[in-house]
């Protein structure tokens, strides 16, 4: 079988490279000749590519494995030894392979270690603290195991049912392995218990992803499963891949979408965040799971990475978060030691402060190293650190210390306990880093809080021994050895020390509901000793499986010390409006404002005079005031968050734009058209009286109308003050208001339909009075002014949809010029004629032609008369009387040749009212 599996050629060239020494005497000649008879021509186009190691490097730790084993004719291992000692005693030896000393390589020589001691070549932590840690997850075991075999159901309810009560199934004292955090010295130790003849039921452990990989597979070779009880690489939930591995903790995926979740909607709603993380499975996976979720939580995302003793790496990421502007920066890496280098980056590209918020994944800044930790007062990772947010893993006793049935469990455990535990340490009597490790005293466990982990590694041992229980229960005959399958360890379900156990179907993993896998916690500030400070840290939150609580009576703050998030979100040019354009703005609705103010009063005190009369002042006056109410637009666009408005009050004025632009409109519009309606009916003789009411009709249910669709719109749909990304530029923003839910397009063209509408029937009738005299209707002005609007409308469009979007100013000018145009063109060419002709008068006196031509005069009563028409007292109009009809008309004839030329045309055109014989009264109003 070996040299089947050699015959891969990548295999046996990381083999060759990643030789582990595992006591035998390997056939190092046969990889050696493999190689160089079948691979070295192929290896040449894909040696060293990244594609390559991550496609086969858990293939090349099976060949490892598998070679120490099976290529040693001396090799006496055969599956038929491991499993359950079913028709003996029942007893399950369960090895749990946990790190109490590190080797592992420790960091780069030019990043300076900030007070942590170092243990060997290891990064985090000291000797004493990693022992003392993996004591604890030791007791936590042999603890379980204690518990099954006394059937003890104060942290297992389901112990206490009858069928486990009377199940023959119990461990014997587990065999504890070092891993000394190296997968090769995890398999060196392995192995060797293997070569030993010891029957293994199960396995719990290791800690790392490495190890894990390639113990899963010798293990399912050999039909004994593997517990994976700490990590979170994703991959071991693939059944396919990893038959005999089972989760019982959730893998990234759960970690990456409870972050998302904190930092997005759920919680904090930062939706723009920079992720700095390393090449490593951990950032990997936690890369490729949170992308996902960015449109479901809103969230908008940047990625840097960093390499190993690379620091133009760091800086280049650092790099990469600065032009991105994000002030949410995540920091996920399995390299704890490059936090002070990334911190010094961050501090000189000015990304930490208070408008910056720092998170860290818990494996970034494992608890021994943060407790460890001392920085100069002020420094960048001192800086850095302050009011900081780090993801971790979380037991329940951690945040409900009092009810927690484990820790009630472990605080009442005594003496007898410590000396099992002293007696199965795996450093004793075998320790060949000579390192002084940490053995309890006989008050530990009142002494001593179990280790994070510990409610895991706990219910991993449970979990066998039910599986084992319900797998016996459920044979019809029993054999010598019966092998705990993983299928049937996936179908158990209990109450464990971390919570409802159960698994995903489908998958080895475990399923999240019922879990309370990971915390969020404060890092503040702690005490300084010999000019250095440390850290404490509070837990502040939990993911209880299906969301976030907040932990009661704590508070999360920041850097600048208070609970408020900081702000921005996003370094950005925020193009807010500037301050000229802010001025010109307002001048410009100033200025029309004061015209259609100063021509409404110049109107009302002018109003007795005839020929201001004739241009009947009420419309006029109600024109002035559509030109204000359109004017004050301007201002709802006028503002920005620079002006010191809140979101709330801007959105307000968004609110208000549509109802100043279209009903100051209609107003304008329905004013003139009024007048106009009433000027054509009096000069077309049709009714008697013309009164305001009648002709204003048409105008209010338009205006009804259109005030109707406006509540719906605000209603329904308001607009909104919302700052939107520039397309074109990533770091530029641009406040517009926008509808909230849905297009505004019905709403805006239903408005619109009324605007064309009221538009066309002005112009129909001014061609209706097109030849009456200018002072009673100013038609030609009237219609230049309808004229200016168009043109406005013709040239403001294609500019404004043509600029940039995040040209904030010129968008602003452009709708400020319209609105202005809009605002003060009728007012200006129908009302300041009338104050220029006024003001001649007043300087040059009448002319002769003025004074000869007939006139309309409105009378108080608000009838209308036709000067010259006149009774015997001068200056008073009243109706005129059938019997004197003939006498005043041959005086008017003799008086002045052009108005009988009028009468005369008016005779033919309305001869039914002019030679009626009945004797009406001359139509007049």
């Amino acid at each position: 079988d070996d040299e089947k599996v050699l015959l891969d050629c990548h295999h046996a060239k990381i083999l060759q490279e990643m030789m582990i020494d595992c006591k035998l005497e390997i056939a190092e000649a046969k990889i050696e000749r493999c190689f160089s008879e079948k691979c070295e021509k192929k290896t040449k186009k894909t040696r060293g590519t990244q594609s390559t190691w991550q496609k086969y490097r858990r293939l090349f730790s099976v060949v490892a494995f598998v070679s120490c084993i099976y290529g040693c004719e001396s090799s006496t291992i055969t599956r038929a030894k491991h499993g359950l000692n079913a028709t003996g005693d029942g007893t399950c030896q369960l090895v749990v392979m946990l790190p109490f000393t590190d080797t592992r390589k420790g960091p780069p020589q030019n990043i300076a270690k900030n007070g942590v001691t170092h243990h060997g070549r290891g990064v985090w932590p000291d000797a004493e603290t990693l022992s003392k840690n993996s004591y604890a997850l030791m007791a936590s075991a042999q603890l379980a195991a204690n518990h099954f075999n006394e059937k003890d159901s104060s942290v297992v309810p389901e112990l206490a049912g009858h069928n486990f009560q009377t199940c023959s199934v119990r461990f014997s004292d587990i065999i504890f392995l070092d891993t000394s955090h190296r997968e090769k010295i995890a398999a060196n130790n392995f192995i060797d218990l293997l070569l030993n003849n010891t029957s293994i039921c199960a396995v719990v452990g290791p800690e790392t992803p490495k190890a894990i990989d390639g113990l899963g597979i010798l293990a399912d070779s050999i039909g004994v499963p593997v517990i994976d009880y700490g990590s979170m690489d994703n991959r071991f939930s693939q059944k396919d891949e990893f038959p005999a591995l089972v989760r019982i903790f959730p893998d990234m995926r759960i970690f990456a979408e409870a972050m998302a979740e904190y930092l997005g909607n759920t919680m904090l709603n930062r939706k723009y965040v920079s992720i700095i993380s390393d090449h490593s499975d951990y950032s990997t996976q936690f890369e490729s799971f949170i992308r996902p979720l960015e449109g479901a939580l809103g969230l908008n995302l940047i990625t840097a990475n960093v390499l190993e003793n690379s620091i133009k790496s760091i800086d280049n990421a650092i790099s990469v978060i600065v032009k991105g502007g994000h002030n949410t920066i995540v920091l996920v890496t399995e390299q704890p030691a490059l936090l002070e280098h990334i911190a010094r980056m961050a501090d000189e590209k000015g990304l930490i402060g208070e408008n910056y918020f720092w998170v860290i994944a818990g494996r970034s800044l494992p608890r021994a190293y943060l407790e460890r930790l001392r920085a100069a007062p002020n420094s960048p990772i001192d800086r850095m650190l302050k009011g900081s947010a780090v993801f971790r893993i979380i037991d329940p006793f951690m945040y409900q210390r009092d009810m927690d049935r484990f820790l009630i469990n472990w605080m009442a455990q005594d003496s007898s306990l410590v000396s099992q535990l002293n007696s199965l340490h795996p450093l004793k009597g075998n320790n060949p880093f000579q390192v002084d490790y940490f053995v309890g005293t006989d008050n530990y466990f009142q002494m001593n809080d179990p280790a994070p982990l510990s409610s895991y590694i706990y219910d991993s041992v449970i979990l066998t021994g039910i599986s084992a229980c319900e797998l016996l229960m459920s044979e019809e005959k029993i054999p010598a050895k019966l092998e705990i399958t993983v299928n049937e360890i996936l179908g158990t379900r209990f109450l464990g020390a971390s919570g409802n156990v159960s698994f995903e179907e489908g998958n080895n993993g475990r399923s999240p509901g019922g879990l309370s896998a990971y915390g969020v916690y404060n890092i503040r500030h702690g005490d300084i000793v010999n000019g250095l400070r440390g850290f404490d840290s509070s837990l502040t939150a939990i993911y209880q499986g299906s969301g976030w609580d907040k932990i009661s009576a704590t508070e999360f703050t920041y850097y600048d010390e208070t609970t408020s998030q900081p702000t921005p979100l996003r370094t950005t040019n925020s193009n807010y409006l500037a301050t000229g354009r802010h001025v010109v703005g307002l001048t410009l609705m100033g200025m029309a404002i004061a015209n259609a103010t100063g021509c409404c009063l110049w109107i009302w005190l002018m109003r007795n005079n005839k020929k201001i009369l004739a241009s009947q002042p009420e419309f006029l006056c109600v024109l002035c005031f559509g030109s204000a109410v359109t004017a004050a637009s301007i201002a709802m666009i006028s503002f920005d968050e620079s002006y010191g408005w809140s979101v709330n009050a801007l959105a307000h004025g968004c609110k208000a734009l549509p109802w100043c632009f279209f009903i100051g409109y209609l107003i304008m519009y329905g004013a003139i058209f009024s007048k106009l309606s009433r000027t054509n009916q009096v000069f077309s003789f049709r009714r008697k009286k013309v009164e305001i009411n009648r002709v204003v009709r048409p105008f209010l249910v338009v205006l009804m109308l259109s005030i109707t669709v406006l509540i719906i719109w605000t209603a329904i749909n308001p607009l909104a003050w919302v700052r939107m990304e520039n397309k074109n530029d990533p770091l530029a923003t641009s406040g517009k208001c926008k509808s909230v839910n849905f297009s505004p397009l019905p709403f805006f063209i239903t408005l619109m339909v009324m605007i064309v509408m009221v538009t066309i029937s002005l112009l129909a009738i001014l061609w209706q009075t097109k030849d009456i005299q200018d002072e009673f209707v100013e038609s030609n002005w009237i219609f230049y002014g309808i004229l200016a609007h168009l043109q406005a409308w013709v040239m403001a469009l294609p500019i404004w949809f043509g600029i940039d979007s995040g040209s904030t100013n010129a968008i602003y000018l452009t709708a400020v010029v319209f609105l202005f145009i809009f605002s003060t063109a009728l007012v200006v060419l129908v009302i300041w004629p009338k104050i220029f002709m006024w003001a001649h008068t007043k300087i040059y006196g009448e002319s002769n032609n003025s004074k000869m031509r007939p006139r309309i005069n409105l009378s108080g009563d608000k009838h209308v008369h036709i000067s010259g028409l006149r009774s015997s007292q001068e200056g008073i109009s009243h109706p005129i009387q059938p019997d004197t009809y003939k006498e005043q008309v041959s005086l008017l004839f003799a008086e002045n040749s052009e108005l009988k030329k009028e009468i005369l045309e008016l005779k033919q055109g309305q001869k039914t009212q002019l030679g009626n014989s009945q004797g009406e009264e001359l139509p007049h109003s």
